[in-house]
């Protein structure tokens, strides 16, 4: 039974050191090598003295990178990402929170990283394999390291506009490793193609279950994805056969029909998660691979990046809802009304009780006992569920489907209506290519933000069909495209300065 999540990887090491596992554009390793400079790195820290401390991470998404994460695995401390695409500002938001003791980066970072920090100490990467290049740690700190220990941090966007530090341990990531590993059958014979930024919590599937099951990963060059033939041809010439995108990612290509690109029958897992998958694109994707496993993710940073699943096993027309479904073996599913009881006919809030559930938030012990509380189903014992802040119900079949964020819950007209219900319905009408709802609270109007081929008249005819008028968006704005954030997703809070900028226009 594996300890630590690097213990996989000595695993894979045993079984097929010459087999390669990191590809990218220029450059590939095998799972020998990711070992040798992983514990090279790893050496650099132990001489430094460093354990159980938080180590930033600045590098671009690379295979030196996740050599990096690995290092500081093996070293006894904990890692977090600091994206070099990040704004310095936010950069150094998350450098005050996480306090580090050390930041690695690689030379031609240096000198930017040098900006971002003011007293924290710096290493090079290329430099310390360089110096401690086929040395290994100690057995000692390998023995006295445990499997609650914290392996990494990873900052998600905060309401309040301040990133949360999510912190995960090495138990979690195993015990959610194993589980996804098996819920999607995946083997040594998998190829993921990776999508999703490593600071993006989708990500750490792509990284430690290649890892874990001894299988191989590509990181696809992010400019291949502004041009849906690019990375088509992607996959097509490296044989890809799993992949792990979000749903935008995803619409994109077959928005344009990038699949006339090439033939991508290679693909045998479709995974996606991180937002609503439209039915439109899921049929698109289905149709041109008609044998391949469909499978949607939920989850969050929270519970290791997800925690139920559902492989699609039926037909779905525009305005369904793809289903979440079913929890992860490592998982309980839960879902509360307002006065904490379970609920099985009703909309409620999902809650999730699971041994891959975080911490909580690095340094913020009053956030994460808002989120982190007591199983309200009793007081026996210590035992701790996560409040995911998603509204869900059982649909008929007894899978659990996804309506939206208590958050973007509305009262609108005396009723509570979520917004991604909305969106659900105007994404199943022809003509419209995306769609984001925004709830204006100085005007008390739904906003609908959309794009595609269509008149807001035709969409409004097609909804009173499927949706009640108290629904209606009251206002609607038609733009050429929505804009999105660094993970690739829709960005409501940018739609919502567009909002402001529109109201003072006028």
């Amino acid at each position: 039974m594996e300890k630590l999540i690097t213990d996989f990887l000595d695993k894979a090491v045993d079984l097929c050191p010459d087999k390669t596992v990191f590809i990218e554009k220029d450059n590939k390793v095998t799972y020998k090598e990711l070992r040798i400079y992983a514990q090279a790195i790893a050496r650099a820290l132990e001489e430094r003295r460093l354990l159980r401390k938080p180590v930033a991470v600045f590098f671009e998404k690379s295979i030196m990178c996740v050599e990096t994460f690995l290092g500081v695995a093996y070293s006894g401390n904990f890692y977090c990402l600091i994206d070099i695409d990040m704004p310095d500002a936010r950069a150094k938001t998350m450098l005050d929170a996480l306090k580090p003791s050390l930041l690695i980066t690689d030379k031609r970072h240096a000198s930017r990283a040098k900006k971002i920090t003011k007293e924290i100490p710096i290493l090079i990467v290329e430099e310390q394999i360089d110096l401690y290049y086929g040395q290994i740690v100690c057995k000692d700190l390998r023995t006295s390291l445990l499997s609650e220990d914290i392996l990494y941090i990873l900052f998600t966007s905060g309401s309040t506009g301040i990133p949360k530090g999510v912190i995960t341990s090495h138990r979690a990531l195993i015990s959610y490793v194993n589980s996804v590993a098996e819920a999607y059958r995946l083997d040594e014979n998998t190829i993921i193609g990776n999508q999703v930024p490593f600071y993006y919590v989708m990500s750490i599937f792509d990284i430690y279950a290649t890892i874990a099951i001894r299988a191989q990963m590509h990181i696809i060059p992010r400019k291949y994805f502004a041009f849906p033939g690019m990375v088509v041809r992607y996959i097509h010439y490296n044989n890809i056969n799993t992949i792990n995108w979000v749903p935008s990612a995803l619409a994109l290509v077959s928005n344009v029909n990038g699949f006339k690109a090439a033939d991508i029958s290679c693909v045998k897992t479709v995974l996606f998660g991180g937002e609503v998958m439209p039915v439109k694109h899921l049929n698109a994707w289905r149709r041109v691979l008609p044998n391949a496993s469909f499978f949607n993710g939920y989850g969050s940073t929270e519970c290791t990046e997800a925690s139920l699943f559902y492989e699609v096993n039926r037909e779905f027309n525009e305005g369904d809802v793809i289903p979440i479904g079913r929890p992860y073996s490592n998982t309980e599913a839960l879902v509360f009304n307002e006065e904490n009881k379970i609920v099985e006919n009703e909309v409620g809030e999902l809650y999730i009780r699971s041994d891959a559930l975080s911490y909580g938030y690095y340094r913020d012990n009053s956030l994460t006992d808002k989120v982190f509380i007591q199983n309200p189903l009793h007081n026996r014992f210590r035992d701790i569920v996560y409040k995911t802040g998603d509204l869900v119900r059982y649909n008929q079949y007894g899978e659990i489907e996804y309506i939206g964020r208590i958050d973007d819950q509305i009262k609108h007209m005396g009723r509570r209506i979520a917004l991604g219900e909305i969106e659900a319905n105007v994404s199943s009408i022809n003509g419209v290519r995306e769609n984001c709802c925004i709830y204006d609270n100085n005007k008390q109007q739904i906003v609908l933000f959309f794009s595609g081929e269509i008149e807001s008249e035709k969409i409004v005819n097609e909804l009173k069909k499927t949706i009640p008028d108290y629904m209606l968006p009251t206002r609607w704005e038609q733009v050429k495209e929505l804009p999105r954030n660094p993970n690739g997703k829709i960005d409501r809070s940018q739609l919502s300065g567009w909002l402001s900028s529109l109201n003072n226009e006028k």
